[in-house]
This record gives C-alpha cells, sequence and structure tokens, in this order.
C-alpha cells in the first residue's frame, strides 16, 4: 500500500498482521479521495479535521493528511492495527498531526469529547455496524461540523440507509465493496 497523492505520495504504508482488519485497496482509495476532491462533492482536504473509525492501517487518514488536512483522529480497537498506525504515522512525519484512540465503538466516541469532525471515514466489518446508530451517537455528542461529510465503507448486501439524518452524494461499487459517501443534515445537532 502507498500513499497515492499529496505531499506524501508514494510513500508506503504497512498493514496490520492477521486477519482481523482489511485494508481499503489503493484503487478504491484513489477512485474515492479523486470523487471527493473532483467529482463534483468539492471536499477540499485543506484544513479539515478528519476522524478515522476502524482505522486498520491509518490509510484513509493518512492520504487525507498527505492532501492537506489539518489533523486527524485514529480508531480502532485491534492491537495489530494500532501497532500499523502507530508505524505509518512516524514513517510519515505526522506525530504531531494524529490521534490514535485505542478502542471498541461507540464506547471509544466518549474520549473524543470536545472534538469536531468534517471528514469521517467509517470501515466497520462489513455487515456488523449499525450506521444509523452510529450517526446520531457522532451528532448527539457534537463530533461532527455542520456539513459534515462521512464516508462509509461496507459490503454490497450491507450498503446502509440513513434517511433523515444524511443525504447520499456519492454511492460506487468496487467489486464486493461498496463506498457511499454522506452529507450529514443541517437539521443534526453540532
Amino acid at each position: 500500500m502507498r500513499i497515492i497523492a499529496g505531499e506524501r505520495k508514494g510513500a508506503t504504508l504497512h498493514a496490520p498482521r492477521g486477519m482481523n482488519t482489511r485494508p481499503t485497496s489503493g484503487k478504491v482509495r484513489e477512485s474515492l479521495f479523486n470523487q471527493l476532491a473532483h467529482g463534483g462533492l468539492e471536499v477540499g482536504f485543506e484544513g479539515l479535521r478528519v476522524l478515522d473509525l476502524f482505522a486498520g492501517s491509518g490509510a484513509l487518514g493518512l492520504e487525507a493528511l498527505s492532501r492537506g488536512a489539518a489533523s486527524v483522529v485514529m480508531v480502532d480497537g485491534d492491537g495489530a492495527a494500532l501497532a500499523a498506525m502507530e508505524r505509518n504515522t512516524a514513517a510519515l512525519r505526522y506525530q504531531d498531526r494524529v490521534r490514535i484512540v485505542r478502542g471498541r465503538l461507540p464506547q471509544a466516541l466518549n474520549r473524543l469529547s470536545g472534538s469536531c469532525f468534517d471528514l469521517i471515514f467509517c470501515d466497520p466489518p462489513y455487515g456488523t455496524f449499525d450506521a444509523v446508530a452510529l450517526v446520531t451517537e457522532l451528532t448527539e455528542a457534537r463530533l461532527v461540523a455542520p456539513r459534515a461529510t462521512l464516508v462509509w465503507e461496507d459490503g454490497v448486501d450491507h450498503a446502509p440507509a440513513l434517511a433523515g439524518l444524511a443525504t447520499a452524494v456519492h454511492h460506487r461499487a468496487h467489486g464486493d465493496t461498496v463506498m457511499t459517501v454522506w452529507r450529514l443534515s443541517d437539521d443534526a445537532p453540532h
């Protein structure tokens, strides 16, 4: 795995050992970031505060940093994933812009109070996590900025519906993976 674009373009990323994580492929990451930046979604990365849930290697959050995001908080409960995140963060020299939180969701959200995020990546084990419950908890905890963007990665049979909480602005299948980009509702608590 490598960083695709930005100031650390081409830098190697290490994946967690074991079978507990499923890194987002470079092809899928490239497609997603191109769509975010140039596909009509108009997500400018400069200065964004990013939350990477079920972060695994941290590839999504680190890619956002390479493209200009101000900071990223990466959350995961797997020891191998945490070790990979730490290794990748150090190798890219992003220690001053990354916070790594060990914990399982939704309990780990309690450790983020006082933070507010513009872009949220969520890549749970396919079909195992309730998107509505998570988005509700994020908004009720006031962890999302107005009109925040949520990127949800899931299996083709498990793509979530967030009616009333967010508007889907992009949806694309990549083999057995579906990436859905949501714009959170203006009337959600912030």
